[in-house]
């Protein structure tokens, strides 16, 4: 069943919808975020996606206030480290005014029910759900409950809780993202067989992948062969730069090459459902033609 997110269907024989996660990677500032979001849209991707927190609504006092003595920390304490690298309101609306002017879809990770609910106000195109919040259900009612599309990350989730997840959204078309939560994510653990699997047993759900792992293209390019509808990748300006995620993120220029190596895999993986005849198969008949019919043998 086909997702349907702004103009554009997720899943059936539609090409795969490539979401560059910016994330927190932007610094905690808008101009770094304006040049990440025009980079991304120069490598031809069909989104860009932050995270919203806010910091009260997810976390306790002892845990905004507890010493944060990191070399990727930009604040002394978790609370001022975090505060950091929140936008305002004001700023979010901004920079999804210049996604959108870029011909990029806007959206972020709802992170708790306060951030859940500035999203739906802001009108996003669709509502991210992140792994560590996949199986916090009152968080995914409401997110059912305000109509907006969802995209579901499962990394950290058993298969009893995504069976969970997809009873409770119900006939819904959703997404629903293969994921390990493990940064960076070595090849032996990407398990993309979870793929189809996925496809098989959870019908209504447009299928994809959200990767961490440091190679570039080859697990992503697998994960699109084995079916996978929606991409997700960390974006970033620099690996050095600081902060946790930037390691496991793409540069602008890897990212331009693995779009450009999925929608070559798009067409080369073909979309008929059945064997039919390609131009390729009837020139190679024409070149055939001519040859003596095979003679009765007897046996």
């Amino acid at each position: 069943m086909a997702l349907k997110v702004s103009e554009k269907l997720l899943g059936g024989s539609n090409r795969c919808f490539i979401i560059a996660e910016i994330g927190q990677n932007h610094q905690g500032n808008v101009n770094t975020a304006k040049e990440m979001i025009r980079k991304a849209a120069e490598c031809g991707v069909d989104c860009v996606k932050f995270q919203r927190s806010n910091l009260e609504a997810k976390f306790t006092k002892s845990a905004l206030d507890r010493l944060y003595p990191s070399p990727n920390s930009f604040g002394a304490t978790y609370g001022d480290h975090k505060k950091f690298l929140e936008f305002s309101s004001e700023d979010f609306r901004e920079l999804k005014t210049f996604t959108e002017d870029c011909g990029l879809i806007f959206s972020a990770s709802a992170m708790d029910p306060v951030a859940l609910d500035e999203l739906i106000s802001l009108e996003v195109d669709f509502i991210k759900i992140g792994s560590g919040d996949a199986n916090n259900f009152p968080l995914l009612e409401k997110g059912k409950l305000s109509g907006r599309p969802l995209i579901i990350s499962t990394g950290m989730q058993d298969q009893g809780t995504i069976e969970r997840i997809n009873e409770l959204i119900g006939e819904e078309p959703f997404g629903l993202l293969h994921c390990v939560s493990c940064y960076p994510t070595s090849p032996e653990d990407a398990n993309l067989q979870l793929i189809p699997e996925f496809r098989k047993n959870f019908r209504q759900a447009t299928v994809g992948y959200s990767g961490h792992e440091l190679e570039t293209e080859i697990i992503s390019l697998a994960a699109v062969a084995m079916g996978a509808k929606i991409l997700e990748r960390h974006f970033t300006l620099g690996k050095s730069l600081k902060g946790s995620d930037h390691k496991c993120s793409l540069e602008p220029q890897e990212m331009k090459k693995l779009v450009k190596n999925i929608r070559e895999c798009f067409q080369e993986i073909g979309h008929c459902p059945g064997r039919g005849f390609s131009e390729s198969d009837r020139s190679a008949t024409k070149r055939h033609n001519g040859r003596r019919l095979p003679e009765k043998v007897s046996v």
